[in-house]
């Protein structure tokens, strides 16, 4: 494991221990009866699929990149990625290197008609009740922080919820973990977890794999229109 991932892991962990403090699982989960989200993300997806659909991110750092942009400038940026025709936005929620958390959240969802994408280090079902407390679309579940059993665990609590589970693949034994869960939808990250490095071709030869029953979505390194070719 990447020691920039691992760093991430652990302040996840202290993160949800901390929050769990002020809002235990019993009242999250509590507060989720009777509540459940009306996602439009696949549904989104699935209807621009014979053009191909374009998933716009709003991200102002990350570990390689760490000034991309000012959080001020997220809500018009989600405004520009709907008038210019994106089929939904994606935003992270890691305060360390990311620098946006859940809580920024709110003003992109409410700048924009258009499903929002969480991505996030999902390690505890403690996030997944957190995000539809926020009222998110669809939620990032990455097959290698977790064993197959627990994945499958929080797509169950997703798609209980109404939130769309989004299983992120970067590897054929991620790939076996995902399709052993009943997500619909399986993203293939280019970039490595383990190296952080990005491999476009490998990337391109592992979505060759995914069953056509899957809506299918490619992750990192797309650039350019031959990028959304391949």
């Amino acid at each position: 494991m990447h020691k920039i991932l691992a760093d991430i892991l652990r302040r996840k962990r202290r993160e949800v221990a901390l929050a769990k403090t002020f809002l235990p699982l019993q009242q999250l989960v509590r507060e989720a009866e009777g509540f459940t989200h009306k996602s439009q993300f696949r549904l989104r997806l699935e209807n621009a699929s014979d053009r191909g659909a374009i998933i716009a991110e709003i991200k102002v750092a990350s570990p390689t990149y760490p000034n991309l942009g000012v959080l001020a400038d997220a809500s018009a940026r989600a405004r520009i990625y709907e008038r210019a025709g994106a089929d939904g936005i994606s935003f992270i929620t890691e305060k360390h290197y990311f620098k946006t958390d859940l809580g920024d959240l709110a003003g992109v969802q409410a700048a924009t008609t258009l499903p929002v994408l969480q991505k996030d280090f999902v390690i505890d079902e403690y996030q997944i009740y957190a995000s539809h407390q926020a009222g998110v679309d669809a939620l990032l579940l990455i097959a290698g922080l977790v064993e197959a059993p627990l994945l499958r665990r929080f797509v169950a609590i997703a798609q209980k919820l109404g939130i769309e589970p989004v299983v992120e693949v970067n590897t054929s034994d991620d790939l076996e973990q995902a399709v052993s869960t009943d997500t619909a939808i399986i993203a293939v990250n280019a970039r490595d977890l383990k190296t952080f490095n990005v491999d476009k071709l490998q990337a391109c030869n592992l979505i060759e794999h995914v069953p056509k029953r899957y809506l299918t979505l490619g992750f990192s390194g797309v650039k350019s229109y031959e990028d959304v070719r391949r």
